[in-house]
């Protein structure tokens, strides 16, 4: 091997690589504590970015549609102020409508219905009774039911349901939090989320610079164009998602008061807020609305199953196709592929991200391979039948 400076600098890199890896593989507690720590500290910038993504989807709308045709001097600064304001009060009731009124109501409803099942039980026994079914296991069980059990039922279930939260927010406590406490690491998560949207286009600038600074210009202008299409396609998921569940939940509201449904703005808010959960949430805002109409009247709750078939048929057939998948430009039979590999892997979380995150690699991939036909010279006739 000749010993000119390229050889040499190749030789250093394997020696110091080679060190790196032993001192890596002989503590490996100790890079583990190194990388947690790191992870702590990066943690809550993640989050803010993240944050700041979200926010700016409304936040650009209100700035660019609401406040855009108003001119005044140094008005580019207050419109982004006051798109921002807006959207912090539309996020903060949307919040107490979940938190507040929706949550409180169904744990009033939930005990409402415990009070009833007692008298349910009976009926359901004389039922049983003049249909000519008496048998006497099931009338044990439904005579011994008493007030008391649903109380001792309902407790374990609240009590269930408490630690199950309380399970939830310590597990994000625990992520959040890192080496500092979690106030410490919220508060610079809002910092940094408000300065990234107030200085979007300036970070924006920086981040061409870097690349175009390290990389060739071929190679930066594909990854720019990558990071439009991700953001566009982020954005118009976020926007048709939300949309979708608002058109869907206004449905179920104007349709339940039409045929006189019980609990029809409680049923109808759940239905969008659990529509957000892309393809299967509706199912969920419909098993637990079901689940409240049956002891008020069951027959309206075989209406309503009925109902929701007919409106999730119009939802998935005509609003979600349209609003939702043209969006973000990707095959149905591919969305429900993300939904199902997304919520296997990582919860609502991922059903949320896989779409939009698949919607990307779907166009690159496609983009690629039309590429390709081309250079290969395939005729269209032969890959268009």
């Amino acid at each position: 091997m000749e010993f000119n400076k390229k050889n040499v600098r190749i030789i250093a890199g394997l020696i110091v690589f080679t060190v790196v890896l032993v001192a890596i593989t002989g503590n490996i507690p100790g890079v583990l504590n190194i990388f947690r720590m790191l992870v702590g500290l990066v943690v809550p910038f993640v989050v803010g970015a993240s944050i700041a993504f979200i926010i700016n989807v409304p936040m650009a709308f209100f700035e660019e549609k609401v406040y855009g045709k108003i001119k005044l001097k140094y008005m580019v600064k207050v419109k982004r102020i006051l798109a921002l304001i807006t959207t912090l009060i539309i996020l903060a009731l949307v919040v107490f409508l979940v938190g507040f009124l929706l949550v409180p109501e169904i744990i009033n409803t939930a005990k409402t219905i415990a009070s009833k099942i007692p008298g349910a039980a009976s009926k359901a026994q004389e039922w049983l009774v003049e249909m000519g079914i008496n048998n006497e296991q099931i009338s044990k069980w439904l005579s011994g039911i008493s007030m008391e059990d649903w109380k001792t039922y309902l407790e374990k279930g609240i009590s269930l349901l408490q630690k199950s939260v309380k399970g939830v927010f310590f597990s994000a406590v625990g992520i959040v939090s890192g080496t500092v406490g979690v106030i410490f690491d919220t508060f610079v998560a809002v910092v940094f989320a408000i300065y990234i949207l107030f200085q979007k286009e300036k970070l924006a600038s920086q981040g061409k610079q870097i690349i175009y600074a390290f990389l060739n210009e071929e190679i930066g202008d594909k990854i720019v164009e990558i990071m439009r299409l991700s953001y566009k396609t982020f954005k118009n998921f976020l926007t048709g998602q939300c949309m979708e569940a608002a058109i869907l939940g206004l449905m179920f509201f104007i349709t339940m008061l039409i045929f006189r449904m019980p609990y029809a703005l409680l049923i109808s808010v759940l239905i969008a807020v659990t529509a957000l959960i892309p393809i299967f949430g509706a199912f969920i805002g419909c098993g637990v609305g079901i689940v409240l109409i049956i002891f008020v009247d069951p027959i309206q709750a075989l209406w309503f199953v009925i109902m929701f078939l007919i409106l999730q048929q119009i939802e998935g057939n005509l609003i979600y196709p349209h609003v939702v998948g043209n969006s973000v430009g990707l095959p149905s039979i591919w969305v429900l592929v993300a939904v199902s590999v997304g919520g296997s892997l990582f919860g609502v979380i991922g059903m949320l991200v896989f779409i939009p995150l698949t919607s990307v690699m779907y166009v690159l991939f496609r983009d690629y391979v039309k590429v390709r036909l081309v250079k290969k010279e395939v005729p269209h006739k032969k890959w268009m039948e």
